[in-house]
């Protein structure tokens, strides 16, 4: 659940049915509780074949504050790769009271941006470029590039506030690697409590949280100068928003130009970041464009996505392509910004395919599924194709698509495990590469990638089929795994 455009959630779930405080699935059958319910399952039937649940929850007791918008998701499946249809109803009971107005900005590490907001240290620490996503499970997560500063001096900096305000929310984008940051924090040299973070995750790095400011030490003014002593870890900061908190109001402002767009060819996709832009309300989100041909005018045809952070990966691609780009940001009442000046990238000669990504199977033997990250190893994608048989002989067949006919280099990473047997690989019918034998003792592991041979291929549809065909003497279990398949072009 996200409140107030922040990238980072406010509530980070566990499942479905945990939400709706009905552990296990919903395997004990419907019911109705004052505050939540299961109030229909259904699962074979005539007008459901496979899973249809309906539930509810009344969030009374835990309900979560927000000023300007709040987002609720659910993800598809443990690692959001499940094919499901989600239909949902909110009500919110409230008045609208307070709304947030986005006032200021303070970009860490840009020095226009710190000369402009008066910020100071004695030790503001080294500006560093981290290239990093959020946690929660808001979709593949994106990437996001900025420029960061860890310090345990004290940092002070001016931020604009309305003045008709009634606090303000500081919120900081920051590098959460090292947790329980905590900094003492003072508005126009007055006390104004302990900002303390308990939060830390040294995977997905980003963090964006808030401290509010009392109404005390800032209504009437125009300007605030924040000083902020860390009293912790090194306290870390990319960027500082101020929100001020203000009568409902209606938006009619246009959110700023996107600047500092720049565009980076890789393997299948074009990774495109950029500077946040500005707007009213905290933040606005971005339409990507997209077109192989040069000088193209953004419209519906060429939209590619949208995203609510300043970073976007155009995936799907082939091989060698060149592909230009334009970005514009919109507000939630529909506003556009002006668009981004227009970039280029090219695609490499090297195809990654998540193996996941290529369920459901054209055919399977035994239960093949996606298996998130999990007993202490990291696919990419975040996820593996999890083939489950418990014997030999058993086959899992997957298509995947090839954009440009050519001579290509195949290879495979996959996984090692205890329970896990060995394998064959064949392309459109035909052994692809040597047998596999995914068994290690005592731990879960990733392979290095694990060469196939070279296959002329047509543009189009191809199949490959991923065998069990036997299992190492100390092996428990005849399963296997598939991160991802890898395509290069060489002729």
């Amino acid at each position: 659940m996200y409140v107030d455009g922040s990238a980072s959630p406010d509530m980070h779930g566990t499942g479905t049915e945990d939400f709706y405080e009905s552990g296990w699935y919903f395997n004990r059958g419907t019911y109705t509780n004052p505050f939540n319910g299961n109030t229909a399952h259904e699962t074979g039937t005539a007008d459901c074949a496979d899973d249809c649940t309906s539930a509810y929850r009344l969030m009374l007791g835990e309900g979560i504050d927000f000023g300007s918008s709040i987002r609720f998701g659910i993800e598809h499946g443990p690692g959001d790769h499940d094919p499901a249809v989600y239909g949902s109803t909110a009500f919110w009971y409230g008045q609208p009271t307070d709304a947030l107005r986005w006032t200021d900005s303070l970009t860490v590490g840009d020095t226009g941006s710190e000369s402009a907001h008066g910020y100071a240290s004695d030790d503001p620490g080294t500006a560093r470029t981290l290239t990093a996503t959020y946690e929660g499970n808001d979709g593949t997560p994106t990437p996001v590039t900025a420029t960061v500063r860890d310090t345990t001096a004290a940092v002070t900096f001016r931020l604009a506030v309305d003045p008709d305000n009634r606090g303000v929310q500081l919120r900081r984008t920051g590098d959460q690697t090292g947790a329980y940051q905590a900094a003492a924090v003072s508005v126009d040299g007055q006390d104004a409590g302990t900002w303390t973070e308990p939060l830390g995750n040294a995977t997905h790095r980003w963090l964006d949280d808030t401290y509010a400011l009392p109404t005390a030490l800032t209504a009437g003014r125009s300007r605030i100068t924040v000083t902020l002593r860390p009293t912790g870890p090194a306290w870390s900061a990319a960027a500082y928003q101020a929100l001020s908190v203000v009568a409902p109001f209606t938006d009619r402002g246009t959110p700023g130009a996107v600047t500092g767009l720049s565009a980076t060819g890789g393997s299948g996709a074009v990774a495109l970041s950029w500077a946040p832009a500005r707007d009213d309300v905290y933040q606005p989100h971005y339409q990507v464009y997209a077109s192989t041909t040069d000088g193209f005018t953004p419209g519906p045809d060429t939209l590619v996505g949208t995203t609510d952070l300043p970073s976007f990966a155009h995936t799907g691609l082939g091989v060698h392509q060149h592909w230009y780009y334009r970005v514009r940001a919109v507000d939630a009442t529909g506003h556009s910004g002006r668009f981004a000046g227009q970039v280029d990238a090219t695609t490499t000669n090297t195809l990654r395919i998540e193996a996941e990504s290529l369920l459901p199977p054209v055919s399977s033997t035994a239960d093949a599924v996606a298996q998130s990250d999990c007993c202490g190893v990291h696919w990419s994608g975040t996820a593996q194709l999890w083939f489950t048989p418990t014997a030999a002989g058993k086959t899992v067949r997957v298509r995947f698509t090839v954009p440009t006919a050519g001579t290509y280099a195949l290879s495979t990473v996959q996984t090692l495990a205890p329970d896990y047997g060995v394998t064959s690989l064949a392309v459109d019918g035909t052994t692809a590469g040597d047998p596999f034998d995914g068994y290690h003792a005592g731990e879960v592991a990733v392979s290095g990638p694990i060469d196939a041979g070279t296959r002329q291929l047509t543009a189009g549809a191809h199949t490959l089929d991923l065998t069990v065909t036997g299992k190492n003497p100390d092996a428990s279990n005849y399963y296997a795994g598939v991160d991802y398949l890898t395509l290069t072009l060489v002729g």
